[in-house]
């Protein structure tokens, strides 16, 4: 809830590394400034972050299209193997002829 945790939100909650150098002091004075420090590190080295893909719908849509391609391919090849000696099959001709 600090002014630090909100800096560096996306550091310690997004898909970033971190890395951070707790300074503490080992004068008396400085003791209580230097227990926040050192407790601060503990909550960030504690943090846990599930990294997530950010895709827009275009992105999305054509990592989609590009699997319908692998698939339409891969159905493609089988049917070519299937049809190979049938000259007269007029699906195998527009392949032949389209150079598919």
């Amino acid at each position: 809830d600090s002014t630090l945790t909100r800096l560096l939100k996306g550091s310690l909650g997004g898909t970033h590394k971190t890395l951070m150098i707790a300074c503490i002091s080992p004068s008396s004075i400085n003791m209580e400034e230097s227990l926040n420090c050192l407790r601060y590190a503990n909550k960030a080295k504690n943090l846990e972050n599930h990294a997530v893909v950010n895709l827009d719908a275009g992105s999305q849509l054509v990592g989609t299209l590009r699997i319908q391609v692998r698939v339409l391919a891969g159905e493609l090849l089988g049917f070519r193997e299937k049809y190979k000696d049938d000259t007269e099959n007029k699906a195998f001709e527009i392949l032949k002829i389209y150079g598919l």
